[in-house]
């Protein structure tokens, strides 16, 4: 196992232990295959979804708003900017993925005020459907590199996705979803593999990689938070 993670110079992990392998690992940005590069981006995405979830399930927003609004979403405030900044200027792949990680829970603790109740918990529900399906096509890029060079192979993955998760979906929750919600988790996995795809063509490095997820993930979150305005502005 030692003898097949090489350093840039030839050494193993057997030689530099441990802790030298590790830095190597997530503190050296360097080149990565397209299957690799594929890998790091949707697996950067996911972690970006998990947070949302986390923190919309998890997080107790209303017992920290009697402690004091303004403190509380200063420092919200404080994790987006040192996230930014983190993911902007910073080159090494660890730092970009803090900076993104701050990125990604910052505005999702604004968001939470905001929002009421009874979008949170629908959006929670899709988020993990969305989550299943781009799992799927993470694990189907990984087998067949091609998909994303073809928007037709990008349709037909989404598709195959959309089958196995709601199959998986009714398995393990023993419910199912109509329509327009597959129609819905449709059309935003195909806006996210499309942009997928554009990233793919534009480096192949770790930090890259790293980069690319997150600048997908805020394009996701842009989408999202326009269509839920479009929404509210036709109820209204």
């Amino acid at each position: 196992m030692n003898e097949l993670v090489r350093f840039d110079d030839g050494g193993t992990m057997q030689d530099r232990g441990v802790i030298e392998y590790f830095r190597w690992l997530f503190y050296k940005d360097r080149e990565l295959s397209s299957w690799a590069f594929n890998i790091v981006l949707g697996l950067v995405l996911l972690w970006g979804i998990s947070c949302i979830y986390a923190v919309i399930t998890y997080m107790p927003q209303h017992d920290l708003l009697k402690a004091g609004v303004l403190w509380v979403l200063g420092v919200y405030l404080s994790i987006i900017v040192l996230g930014v900044l983190l993911g902007v200027k910073s080159q090494k792949p660890l730092y970009s993925f803090i900076g993104y990680t701050l990125m990604t829970t910052g505005p999702t603790l604004l968001l939470s005020y905001i929002l009421p109740q009874e979008i949170l918990l629908p959006l929670c529900d899709g988020l993990i459907f969305i989550a299943f399906m781009l799992g799927i096509i993470l694990l189907l890029s990984a087998k067949l590199p091609a998909l994303f060079q073809s928007f037709i192979a990008i349709l037909f993955g989404i598709l195959v996705s959309l089958i196995v998760t709601e199959i998986t979906w009714m398995m393990i929750f023993d419910s199912s979803h109509g329509l327009w919600h597959w129609f819905g988790a449709y059309l935003f996995c195909a806006f996210i593999c499309y942009h997928w795809s554009q990233y793919t063509e534009k480096g192949k490095t770790l930090d890259n990689a790293i980069d690319s997820g997150s600048a997908l993930y805020l394009e996701s979150v842009i989408f999202i938070g326009q269509t839920l305005i479009n929404l509210g502005l036709k109820r209204d």
